[in-house]
């Protein structure tokens, strides 16, 4: 999504999502429940607290999950609990054992989502010991774009290619044998190597339902993990500058013409 502010930005949600690795479970004489290789966060609990109070100001509206009532052991990663701007407003956090997003949608602004988003990460920080702050191993920004398109009536493959897209297939086959050439559905995904930040572009193309309208949704997400994840505030910073401005610019180049003159 580009920084520049679209009076019809096509944005169904933005999210930064960062993980890290939690500690291990402790061996004991005693009978496991789980494997040993299930792990968790001896800090989670105590942290959560100390999360919700640091950013209750920016974010009051706390939500459990039902994910909440999972087992520690199974829970690495998973969404456990939800803070918001208000009852069913945005943006929002989202927190569990090694996984925190922010998240926004129609309200979206760069300048306010990073800085909610750092804002978030610091608040997360604080509220771990020192000596157990997360060290990052893995950060996303992902962009969710969709514009209504009938997919049924009209052909995919065209609106594909607005996107600077050539995904067709020879469909001359079809008909003759009784199948419709015009695909009621399509999934594209592919992923590039990037320099800015370090990691990996991500794109994907589908035929969806918003709201009760055909859409096309794409996503666009930049991802970087293990030694290429930022593991300091200020790597974040850097790192968020870089993947948003990637990010901006492949969308404003995959729809340049018709498609990003209807958003304005």
């Amino acid at each position: 999504m580009t920084s520049i502010s679209l009076p019809k930005k096509p944005l169904v949600e933005a999210l930064l999502e960062l993980r890290w690795a939690v500690g291990a479970l402790p061996q004991t004489s005693q009978p496991q429940r789980v494997p040993p290789n299930f792990v968790v966060d001896p800090n989670y609990k105590l942290a959560l607290g100390r999360f919700s109070a640091a950013i209750e100001a920016q974010l009051p509206h706390f939500e459990q999950l039902p994910s909440a009532s999972m087992p520690d052991e199974l829970a690495s990663n998973v969404v456990q609990y939800r803070i918001r701007a208000g009852e069913n407003q945005w943006p929002l956090a989202q927190i569990g054992p090694g996984i925190l997003t922010f998240n926004d949608t129609d309200s979206y602004v760069w300048s306010e989502f990073c800085n909610g988003a750092k804002a978030a990460v610091s608040a997360l920080r604080s509220s771990y010991p020192a000596s157990a702050r997360p060290v990052f191993n893995r950060a996303v920004l992902k962009y969710i774009d969709a514009v209504p398109f009938d997919y049924f009536e009209n052909s995919i493959f065209d609106f594909a290619s607005k996107l600077k897209v050539d995904a067709r297939l020879h469909t001359d086959f079809l008909s003759p044998l009784g199948v419709d050439a015009n695909p009621n559905s399509l999934i594209w995904r592919t992923g590039f190597r990037s320099t800015n930040p370090a990691g990996e572009l991500q794109i994907q193309i589908a035929t969806a339902v918003k709201g009760d309208e055909r859409s096309v949704m794409w996503e666009t997400t930049i991802a970087s993990s293990d030694q290429d994840a930022p593991s300091t505030d200020v790597a974040l910073a850097d790192w968020l500058e870089a993947a948003h401005s990637t990010s901006s610019a492949i969308f404003r180049k995959m729809t340049d013409g018709e498609l990003y003159e209807s958003f304005l």
